[in-house]
């Protein structure tokens, strides 16, 4: 969690910096955790369903997070 509050300072200082990859990575990642949540606190877990669960769907959430960070990172697309 504190690398996305290190990356969302670093970006508001960063003059003309595209921050819309940055919220939805931010976004995608609160998703996330609110499914790791539900599992963890038995709120939404069903021990027998192997395929998909909170904890299964914060790692789907968290991939995309990667993937959303790596756009952000790669900056504006000039083609």
């Amino acid at each position: 969690m504190g690398w996305a509050i290190l990356e969302v300072l670093h970006a508001r200082r960063t003059p003309g910096a595209d921050r819309r990859w940055l919220w939805r990575m931010v976004g995608c990642f609160a998703l996330g955790f609110a499914f790791w949540l539900a599992d963890k606190t038995g709120l939404d877990c069903d021990p027998s369903n192997h395929v998909i669960n909170g904890h299964s769907l914060w790692h789907l959430a968290t991939s995309a997070c990667l993937a959303l960070f790596f756009k952000f990172e790669a900056g504006p697309d000039d083609s």
